[in-house]
């Protein structure tokens, strides 16, 4: 399964805290007994089943895949690979690639767009 990179996952979460339908998460093992927060991580994240029983043990962030996000993206959004290998994550209509969002993966690239349109309000007013 391919998802986006931990910490933009962590960072769309935040910004979109109803986003947990996600079949996938990513899970940190960085948590004690008392359900208290450690300081650092005691091994590699890694990514599992949503609702399996290792998150009664572990911290637990939505993994987001390529399609459950462009599942949220509004209408006339797309992906492409551009020129040297990089994915761009931009509105096709207008084709404006210069307002999109470009990593190394398709799903760092659209969850990067998620996350900017969340911040401009776009995406919170579509899913009302």
């Amino acid at each position: 399964m391919h998802v986006a990179a931990l910490e933009l996952c962590r960072e769309l979460h935040q910004v979109a805290p109803d986003w947990t339908d996600t079949d996938y998460s990513w899970f940190i093992d960085d948590m004690v007994p008392d359900d208290q927060l450690l300081g650092l991580e005691r091994a590699e994240p890694s990514i599992g089943a949503r609702g399996s029983r290792i998150s009664t043990v572990y911290s637990e962030v939505p993994a987001y895949d390529l399609g459950f996000l462009m599942r949220k993206v509004p209408n006339g959004y797309g992906l492409i690979k551009g020129v040297g290998g990089r994915w761009v994550a931009f509105d096709l209509i207008t084709l404006q690639s210069h307002n999109g969002e470009r990593n190394d993966t398709p799903e760092d690239a659209v969850v990067m767009l998620c996350i900017k349109l969340w911040r401009q309000g776009a995406l919170a007013k579509e899913m009302v």
